[in-house]
């Protein structure tokens, strides 16, 4: 199973609707918490703005593991007990070297059967311990 994935366009709009909505309620703040809720907003904003470019491929060879291809080079990854598999949703959790991290893919962020394969991989794959 291998799935390539990259940006959507989805992400991009609900994570800019949320920040406006956080923006727009910043507002209503007494006058002394203003700056620091924008500011807490706008760095918010970058930080998962930034996170939404990212490109790269996960791949599951058939023995149970999964490797993820991000960036510089591939990685064996071990998905965390945290990781929602919904139709519309993937959030993969997943422990890697330097630690636990996050890789959010959206319905627009890959081609329909490679994601469909990896819902089915995630939700069936053998737990630790079984």
């Amino acid at each position: 199973m291998d799935c390539r994935f990259g940006p959507s366009r989805l992400g991009r709009i609900w994570t800019s609707g949320i920040h406006l909505l956080a923006g727009a309620l910043a507002v209503t703040l007494p006058v002394w918490w203003i700056a620091p809720a924008w500011a807490l907003v706008a760095a918010s904003a970058y930080l998962g703005w930034r996170g939404l470019h990212g490109h790269g491929q996960l791949r599951a060879p058939g023995d149970g593991t999964l490797w993820l291809e991000h960036g510089g080079g591939e990685a064996l990854i071990q998905p965390l007990p945290g990781t929602l598999v919904t139709t519309l949703l993937i959030v993969l959790r997943y422990r890697q070297a330097g630690g636990a991290r996050s890789l959010v893919l959206w319905p627009d962020s890959a081609p329909a059967e490679p994601l469909r394969h990896l819902r089915i991989w995630l939700r069936w794959r053998p737990r630790p311990g079984e």
